[in-house]
């Protein structure tokens, strides 16, 4: 059984993975130097965003308590994250932040005195969405590849 921390750190991932694969699937046999367009270039920045969020994840998603890991990864990589975005910036933004705002709640009281930040402001719960809203919004977010059936499920 998975612990509070677990749980979130593995809907941030279900998330975050297929939104990279699937955004960056188009610019695989794409020449680099077409990403530089300014339209091309932003699109490109939200998913390295959201893999510079995650990269840290598998050092500790397996260990039910909290470590030291998961303290810096909610005061640097998870405040960067959202300083650097917005729900214009990036779709998953509201996903993101209430799930970051749920691992500020599930610290323990004995480490909260270690976090350098409040954590994320604002009413998020309205973008907790079920299995069928989380495949409608990738469809969505990547009608060519869902057509396809290449999104699957996450």
């Amino acid at each position: 059984m998975m612990s509070p921390k677990q749980a979130i750190y593995q809907s941030i991932l279900s998330w975050s993975l297929p939104y990279i694969r699937n955004g960056l699937s188009n610019t695989v046999h794409v020449p680099w130097w077409t990403l530089l367009p300014r339209r091309r270039r932003r699109f490109a920045r939200s998913h390295y965003e959201v893999a510079q969020l995650v990269h840290s994840l598998s050092g500790t998603i397996f260990c039910e308590e909290f470590t030291d890991q998961d303290l810096w990864f909610l005061n640097v990589p998870a405040r960067t994250f959202l300083e650097r975005n917005s729900p214009q910036t990036l779709p998953l933004y509201p996903v993101f932040a209430l799930r970051i705002q749920q691992l500020f709640a599930a610290v323990p009281d004995t480490l909260k005195h270690q976090l350098e930040w409040a954590g994320p402001t604002g009413d998020w719960s309205w973008a907790i969405l079920n299995q069928d809203e989380k495949q409608q919004m990738i469809e969505r977010l990547f009608p060519q590849q869902s057509a396809g059936g290449t999104t699957g499920s996450a």
